[in-house]
């Protein structure tokens, strides 16, 4: 049938609130009849949706069958009739619903389906019955659940994030960092007042999972730099490491301070990280660190040493220029390594000289290491000597390092000089060049991308495609179809609709929201749950497009129900209006009826005239009753 479909009982949800006093005679009675019909049909969605109808219009000798149908066969009829028993408020209820869903075979669609079934302080009441007893999977699949939700459920949810068991604040964290947004920063800022510092530290979980949101910058870093002055040190050290990725003076200070008295290991993980992220220094605070690991000629210390001197470098003055320059003279190759590492920070023109000197040299780390600091100096001038050891040089790993020195430098010359790699055996290389080419970002870039997008390898495809997308969205667009037909399997990481224009996104997501295959969609839609801020517009468009499927669509739907935003009621009238026969628009109306706007009647008036024997027509009929 053409309204079959594991959301059919939505239908029920129409019903939910309603008690037979409000509902007309004639149209009630009609809905008895229905259940008479279909209480032991062999389509298990009509039965459903007949037990659920009993619990809110059936007669008393019918509501006193579900007791019946507590044994039934099938999962999904036994899980009707558990939400049946508890929109009646049977004793046993609540037992029996969270044995029917801690029993199902897929934890997620079973929640989906009490969801339809239940007004949410009902479902709020299995949800915590249910916990407890559930295995650690289904536990986490509830915590996901709730965070798909707003409002108390997903407050729930946050309460368990702060709660005393470890194991699941952990997971309640990974669920709320699935959702990224300004209501996770909201959250996050609930953390700082916990005198737990264990469980404070988890406001850093979610500040972690928006870095990467430029939109939320300021917020992030005026909420870090109040983080830098918790009274745990661990705290005020992660907050500051997040404050070095956001560009921040006071995490490079927290840093820096924290360098004094810290074991081998660890500063040396502070130092790439500093590094990693274009920290600089104050040269009279490394000084002595550096004099200090000067001392310590053991091998075990030459990383770290290599660290201090390019951190030292970023602040460089007269003197250590001169001990670089003795270091890259040197007959010990641990004291040119040293330099090799720093010299590129100084971005003075007599570290070029050297660094250019040793880029032909017979050792290949020797080699690497002078593109790489030739790279961070960037400097134009640099793009001969460059553009000559790549065209000679045969180890993969030096080669890729030279790619990367090219593309620090942003001059049109860059992208000349890189462009012949396009048909380079080694797929590293060709990926390497993608990089390279939107690192660059110039016009120029944009035809190199172009013929990128001919690659037989789907991944290097996509990226070039992804990178093209950020330099010019309508080039991209005329690609789009052709990258879309078989992405590759993770291809979803690569996008981020924060970071795109609103045009970029709008082409995006439509394309893979109406995709022809259900793994596409599936990235578009769980993209939606965890960007809402970002792609509701778009879903609000899509949901009402007749080119997506109707699993899409019911997906979408449920998104925007769980919004509860009083400016949707437009958008539910026209999912029902044009896709009443389809499971979204059954949602879509019990949402029009949840609300209660007798405006609605003439929408229902005529999907009544239209529908007879579908679960639409009940609904229809229902809305008229009700809504007078």
């Amino acid at each position: 049938m053409k309204w079959k479909h594991p959301v059919f009982v939505a239908l029920v949800c129409a019903m939910v609130g309603m008690g037979q006093s409000a509902v007309a005679s004639e149209p009630a009675e009609e809905v008895r009849q229905m259940v008479d019909t279909y209480i032991d049909h062999a389509d298990p969605e009509l039965t459903a949706a007949a037990l659920m109808a009993t619990a809110h219009m059936g007669s008393e000798d019918q509501r006193d069958q579900l007791e019946v149908y507590k044994t039934a066969v099938g999962q999904q009829e036994r899980l009707a009739t558990a939400a049946a028993l508890m929109l009646t408020d049977d004793a046993e209820a609540v037992e029996f619903t969270v044995e029917q869903l801690l029993g199902a075979t897929d934890t997620p669609g079973a929640l989906t389906r009490l969801w339809a079934y239940l007004p949410e302080d009902k479902l709020q009441q299995v949800l915590d019955a249910a916990f407890d007893e559930a295995s650690p999977p289904q536990q986490r699949a509830i915590l996901y659940f709730m965070a798909d939700q707003t409002g108390p459920i997903y407050d729930v949810l946050v309460q368990r994030a702060m709660g005393e068991d470890e194991a699941i604040r952990e997971m309640a964290m990974e669920a709320l960092s699935y959702t990224t947004g300004e209501q996770t920063l909201e959250v996050a800022e609930r953390f700082s007042g916990v005198g737990d510092a264990s469980i404070r530290a988890q406001k850093l979980d979610i500040t972690e999972a928006l870095l990467d949101r430029r939109d939320l910058r300021s917020t992030l870093v005026s909420f870090l730099g109040d983080a830098v002055g918790d009274s745990d040190s661990d705290i005020r050290r992660r907050a500051a490491r997040q404050l070095v990725v956001l560009g921040d003076q006071r995490g490079t200070e927290v840093l820096s301070a924290a360098l004094v008295g810290a074991e081998s290991q660890e500063r040396i993980e502070i130092l790439e990280h500093l590094l990693e992220y274009g920290a600089r220094a104050d040269i009279a605070e490394i000084r002595p660190l550096i004099e200090e690991v000067e001392l310590d000629e053991s091998a075990d210390r030459q990383r770290e040493r290599e660290l201090l001197y390019a951190f030292a470098a970023t602040d460089v003055d007269t003197e250590l220029l001169a001990d670089l320059s003795r270091k890259m003279s040197s007959t010990t190759f641990n004291d040119r390594l040293v330099a090799l590492h720093a010299l590129g920070y100084t971005r003075l023109p007599e570290a070029r000289q050297l660094l250019t000197g040793a880029l032909g040299e017979g050792r290949s780390d020797v080699r690497r290491l002078s593109a790489q600091g030739l790279g961070q100096m960037a400097e134009p001038d640099s793009l001969n000597d460059l553009r000559s050891q790549l065209t000679g040089e045969g180890d993969d790993e030096v080669r890729l390092e030279l790619i990367h020195a090219i593309s620090q430098i942003r001059d049109a010359r860059s992208v000349q000089i890189l462009q012949f790699l396009r048909t380079d055996r080694n797929p590293e290389v060709r990926l390497a060049l993608v990089e390279a080419l939107g690192a660059l970002a110039l016009p120029e870039s944009v035809r190199s991308l172009e013929h990128l997008l001919q690659q037989r390898d789907s991944h290097i495809q996509w990226r070039a495609f992804v990178t093209l997308l950020e330099l010019d969205s309508e080039a991209a667009g005329r690609h789009l179809s052709t990258v879309l037909r078989n992405p590759p399997d993770r291809f979803g990481h690569d996008l981020d609709p924060h970071g795109m224009s609103e045009e970029a996104r709008e082409l995006v997501y439509e394309a893979i929201l109406t995709h022809s295959t259900s793994r596409v969609r599936s990235v578009g839609v769980n993209h939606v749950k965890s960007n809402r801020d970002a792609l509701m517009p778009i879903a609000r468009k899509a949901v009402v497009n007749p080119d997506v499927q109707e699993d899409t669509r019911v997906d979408l739907v449920h998104i925007i129900a769980t919004e509860n935003n009083d400016e949707d009621k437009s958008v539910f009238e026209r999912v029902l209006r044009d896709f009443s026969s389809e499971a979204g628009g059954l949602i879509a109306a019990w949402k029009l009826i949840e609300r209660g706007d007798s405006d609605t009647r003439e929408i229902f008036a005529e999907i009544a005239e239209e529908e007879e024997d579908t679960p639409m027509a009940i609904i229809a009929r229902l809305a008229l009753a009700t809504l007078e």
